[in-house]
């Protein structure tokens, strides 16, 4: 799960912070392209000073030791309280739009610079409760007809 670009943005979102608390604890601002909107003045006066300009001037220890602190929060561990629907509403939120946000490139890159940190959230997401029905075996004969509100149902079998 630590080995894609979309496993690593699902696994840090697990963490619950913004993309932002990890760009400003590795001394970055925002990505260009992107601003944060409606954050206060006092807000922004408490961040961390900005003294990089990309991802790529992060050393990758740094990167770790942020990881690290921000794991060692603990926020990760609730999703063991989470149900299926919640859980997979919750993907699907994260994940809808992969590649499209300004952000996601040095999301991408400061991860991978530390994905063995990720590792125990990775373990923990993939084991919870909500996930057990990832693991049993799919019986593709057994595939019914997909149908989404106000677009006509898909003909036949889904699946050969």
């Amino acid at each position: 799960m630590v080995a894609s670009p979309l496993g690593r943005q699902l696994v840090y979102a697990t963490l619950g912070f913004m993309t932002l608390d990890l760009y400003r604890r590795c001394g970055l601002g925002s990505p260009p392209g992107t601003a944060v909107l409606g954050a206060r003045e006092t807000e922004q006066e408490a961040m961390p000073p900005v003294w990089r300009s990309n991802w790529s001037e992060v050393p990758a220890a740094e990167v770790s030791g942020v990881l690290r602190t921000m794991i060692a929060d603990g926020h990760w561990r609730a999703v063991d309280d989470l149900s299926e629907l919640r859980l997979l509403s919750w993907i699907a939120g994260e994940t809808g739009s992969f590649g499209f946000r300004g952000e996601d490139e040095w999301l991408w890159g400061l991860t991978a610079l530390a994905a063995d940190e990720l590792v125990p959230v990775a373990e923990r997401l993939l084991s919870c409760p909500a996930a057990s029905n990832w693991w049993r075996p799919m019986v593709r004969n057994d595939q019914r007809i997909v149908a989404f509100e106000g677009w006509p149902a898909f003909p036949g079998r889904c699946c050969p």
